[in-house]
């Protein structure tokens, strides 16, 4: 009959610890419920009896004691209920508070106490109190009046569903104490909900002494139990924080909910400094909860810097070089201030004003960037890049250079400007006119030499052969191009043949002037003749009588 009873109380266990959890609940590793039914099990004397998942200790005003035994089912330990497995007993000068404290062994988490059954013992120890705690807070009280029988006692009351430990003390005077125990139920704990707010908080470090920035950690739903959530820091974000920013280590700690309270604070100190520094980051994330879900359980500080960083800036402000100069753009910049910390700024070229440079004009087909970096203590950089060499003609051209992006900085002169100089020009070889005498009115071509244009079709002259001006310029190949001139028919000694004034320039299509060409021409055959038309040949006899009748009669017909 004893064992037919034993079973029903273990079916009876196993139904108690059955808890719906909801999707939004943690699954709980609670310790298993226990009944003492081990009779092998020898005693043990001035110790802790670990059974289960549980470990009992004897306790002397909340300190181990040094006299007492614990067994189960022990042969020479009298069984004065009708069941109860687990015996304690202590003896000497104890007080009202001494007695046993239960605490899980391997599953740690926490958990909630339904039930257990308790007799009195051998010297007849008349009232127990239970004692539930959470963090080592006393979160429930029930006190009881024992019986030489097994009694079960329930455990219904506000605060018993979210424990960590149990303490069952005497609540007489009695100098010995002793009790039986057994079928002790517990469950998984009743959870209130808890989130951390706000989710991101920053404030200014401060240049000494510490600034407190304040996480508020609330419960809601069940809110009739304890809730135990712990807490950690840990830096987070592309500057993280470190220990030092915390006076050496990274907060940590737990968060204690009595029963009803909804409310806690959770105060993160934050070292003050003066060197200028990133913003910092953090995280605040609550863990190891007992007694609670958590709903929103990461919150971000910001260390906000307070103290100036130095000034980074372009000490050069314009640079000019000819795109075949051997040699770099060198752009001095230099740093001010507090140069305590490393500091980094990045650089990049665009093209700016009326010509602006390309790709193509500097090494390696790219418009040149990168950053400049300062290490703790450094005050200037160069910045170098080159042009790339052609032989394209072309104007000057111009770009800005650009500071942006400062680490650790802030920005002064942040812009330079640049010229690439153009050292590619049209060639005059040759210029020449037709070795034959030239009379007013006569339009004279001129033959102007160049240098192989390379399909860069010149497309402007200007000068003077002889003080006659030059103007539409034809291309007849790459290396010839033909303009003219018009002999007036006013002018008076324009040039002798050996000697011809000349004065020449031509464009490229972008608008580059050639050098000026001034050879003078000198050809046997070539003089300009001045103040004088061309002789008209004679007619033959027949016409010349026709010629002279038609102005007889003109002469006639006016008398």
């Amino acid at each position: 009959m004893r064992t037919m009873f034993k079973k029903l109380r273990e079916l009876r266990a196993l139904a108690a610890v059955v808890v719906f959890s909801p999707l939004s609940m943690p699954v709980w590793a609670v310790p298993n419920s226990v009944s003492f039914d081990n009779p092998a099990k020898p005693s043990v004397v001035d110790n802790t009896l670990i059974e289960g998942d549980w470990a009992f200790q004897l306790i002397d005003d909340a300190s181990v004691s040094d006299k007492g035994t614990f067994s189960i089912n022990d042969n020479g330990v009298s069984d004065l209920g009708t069941d109860p497995d687990l015996y304690l007993i202590a003896t000497g000068n104890l007080n009202d508070t001494d007695g046993i404290l239960a605490t899980p062994h391997t599953d740690t988490d926490g958990f909630s106490l339904t039930s257990l059954a308790i007799a009195k013992g051998l010297f007849g120890e008349a009232g127990i109190t239970f004692r539930g705690l959470l963090n080592g807070q006393v979160v429930a009280v029930q006190s009881v009046v024992t019986t030489n029988t097994s009694q079960v006692v329930n455990f219904t009351g506000a605060g018993w569903g979210a424990l960590d430990s149990i303490r069952i003390e005497t609540s007489t005077s009695n100098p010995d104490f002793d009790v039986e125990i057994d079928d002790m139920v517990v469950a998984a704990p009743v959870a209130a909900d808890v989130s951390i707010t706000p989710s991101t908080l920053g404030l200014a470090e401060g240049d000494s002494g510490s600034t407190a920035m304040n996480f508020t950690v609330t419960r809601s739903g069940t809110t009739t139990e304890g809730s135990v959530v712990a807490f950690s820091v840990t830096g987070s974000g592309a500057t993280p924080a470190t220990a030092s920013d915390f006076g050496g280590t990274l907060p940590s700690g737990t968060v204690l909910f009595l029963p009803s309270e909804v409310s806690k604070t959770i105060t993160i100190s934050v070292s003050g400094d003066a060197a200028p520094e990133p913003n910092e980051t953090y995280n605040v994330t609550l863990t190891n909860v007992t007694g609670a879900n958590v709903v929103a359980g990461v919150a971000q500080g910001t260390i906000q810097n307070d103290d100036p960083f130095p000034t980074v800036a372009l000490a050069t402000n314009t640079l000019s070089r000819a795109e075949d100069q051997p040699g770099l753009f060198s752009f001095s910049v230099t740093r001010s201030g507090d140069t305590s910390v490393s500091s980094s700024v990045a650089y990049a070229v665009t093209g700016s004003g009326a010509s602006p440079v390309v790709t193509a004009d500097f090494s390696g087909g790219v418009l040149p960037s990168g950053t400049v970096s300062f290490a703790a203590g450094e005050t200037s950089k160069t910045i170098d890049f080159g042009a790339a060499m052609d032989s394209v003609i072309e104007p000057d051209e111009s770009f800005t250079l650009t500071l942006s992006t400062p680490v650790n900085a802030s920005l002064g002169t942040s812009t330079a400007l640049g010229t690439i100089e153009n050292d590619d020009f049209p060639q005059i070889t040759a210029v020449s006119i037709p070795d034959v005498t030239m009379y007013p009115g006569d339009v004279v071509t001129v033959t102007i030499n160049v240098v192989n244009d390379a399909g860069d079709t010149y497309t402007n002259v200007s000068g003077q052969i002889s003080g006659l001006s030059l103007s539409n310029l034809v291309r007849v190949d790459s290396t010839t191009y033909s303009a003219e001139f018009t002999v007036p028919l006013s002018s008076s000694g324009v040039g002798a043949a050996q000697d011809h004034p000349v004065s020449v320039r031509i464009d490229s299509s972008s608008g580059v002037p050639s050098a000026l060409y001034t050879t003078p021409i000198n050809q046997a055959n070539d003089p300009i003749i001045a103040g004088e038309v061309k002789a008209i040949p004679l007619l033959p006899w027949p016409w010349m009588l026709m010629l002279g009748a038609a102005l007889a009669m003109m002469v006639r017909r006016k008398l």
